[in-house]
This record gives C-alpha cells, structure tokens and sequence, in this order.
C-alpha cells in the first residue's frame, strides 16, 4: 500500500499562502484542508466528508503520485492548523508554521 508522504508545508507570507508538497501513489487521491472544524474526526472520516467540512481552504489532487497544493490564507494570521488525508487512509497534521520537513523531527 503506497504511503501518504508530506515532505514540506510551509507558511509563504508574501503570497498569503501555505504550500504542501509530498507524494501520495498511483489512483491516489489527497485532500488538504486549512484550519478545519474538526471535531476528533478520523482520516478516514475526514476524507469521506471534505466536501462539507468547513475550512480556511481546501485543495485536491487526483493521482497524487506528487503534489503540490497551495492553500489561500487570506487575511488570516499564522499558526495555521494543515490536515491531508488520501483516499488509502493515511494522514497528516501539523501546525503551520514553522516549516516542516521531511526529517527536520
């Protein structure tokens, strides 16, 4: 099973933006949300329902072998809370800024 691999987020304050990049797999789809009302959701749970989570901004990628997504911050002000689900059921969250990494934990 491919696995969901965020290898950069960062906060681009110039362009009121944050910038995902990673990989997901072949037929894999990945689905980013910024500042989401979560409510101890699942992965999974969070995927099934993008599209009526409210959010910040929200992005997908079909056949996210790589992606890079760039979430609209508007006028809002960081720490921003990041969440990427994939359609295999893998996750990531993190809050935004500071910039992850890949291997920078």
């Amino acid at each position: 099973m491919p696995d969901l691999s965020v290898t950069r987020a960062e906060y681009i304050s110039a362009s009121k933006i944050v910038r995902v990049v990673g990989t997901g797999g072949v037929n894999v789809t990945v689905k980013a949300l910024l500042n989401p009302e979560l409510q101890g959701e699942s992965d999974q749970k969070v995927f099934d329902n993008y599209m009526s989570i409210p959010a910040l901004d929200k992005q997908l990628k079909d056949n996210a072998v790589t992606f890079q997504l760039d979430l609209a911050t508007g006028n809002t002000s960081p720490p921003f809370n990041l969440v990427v689900v994939a359609s295999h059921g893998k996750g990531f969250r993190r809050s935004v800024p500071p910039t992850f990494m890949e291997g920078s934990d």
